[in-house]
């Protein structure tokens, strides 16, 4: 989905700039697909 992966981008590059570097990029996108996951499979 276009739409899901531009907010990943975005929110990556904010997520990024807010997280100390031990939390890395590769955590979040994880955690990020858990979580759109969740949403979407309600």
């Amino acid at each position: 989905m276009v739409i899901s992966i531009s907010l990943q981008n975005n929110v990556g590059k904010v997520t990024s700039a807010m997280l100390p570097d031990s939390f890395t990029l590769d955590e979040f996108t994880k955690m990020l697909s858990e979580k759109l996951g969740d949403i979407e499979g309600h």
